[in-house]
């Protein structure tokens, strides 16, 4: 969650980039164990399809709930502000 945090703030400052599409909306056995889906298996025990945080991470993602969503996750990438990790210098 804290890192589809950081990439949509890098996103959303680049004017090139048109559209964003995340990989999979739900995990998949057959990615190895992977979990890389905004939902758990299917087949989860307890909780089947469930919402994992960046569910929530990407529901808020350009929406007026964004800044409360996101808050919590620069500790976890340890900053004070997201402009911490915006480039500001041109790659050479």
């Amino acid at each position: 969650a804290a890192g589809m945090a950081c990439t949509w703030k890098r996103l959303e400052r680049l004017d090139s980039v048109e559209a964003f599409q995340y990989h999979a909306w739900l995990d998949s056995r057959a990615e190895f164990g992977l979990r890389s889906g905004l939902r758990k298996f299917v087949d989860e025990p307890g909780d089947p399809w469930g919402r994992k945080p960046i569910w929530y991470v990407y529901k808020a993602m350009g929406t007026s709930a964004e800044d409360e969503v996101f808050e919590p996750y620069k500790n976890v990438v340890d900053i004070k502000d997201w402009n911490e990790i915006i480039y500001t210098k041109p790659i050479k």
